[in-house]
């Protein structure tokens, strides 16, 4: 179930970013945002198990430390 959530925001934002081509600065950050897309399942599958944390909380943080520092 959680492929076709990432796979349906993906291609939502990267629909948007071709609609809104014309504006470079919309079209950049939309552009920018499908590649955190995969930040996401990519850590979840090289981080080890380690017992007693979560490893989707630690791909939660990763992906809003970089949004943060993009704000």
């Amino acid at each position: 179930m959680r492929f076709r959530a990432d796979g349906g925001l993906l291609g939502l934002i990267w629909l948007l970013g071709m609609i809104k081509r014309k504006d470079r600065l919309v079209h950049a950050r939309l552009m920018a945002a499908t590649g955190l897309t995969f930040v996401d399942p990519v850590l979840a599958r090289l981080l080890p198990d380690i017992s007693g944390m979560n490893n989707q909380f630690v791909t939660f943080a990763v992906v809003d430390i970089i949004l943060v520092g993009r704000i």
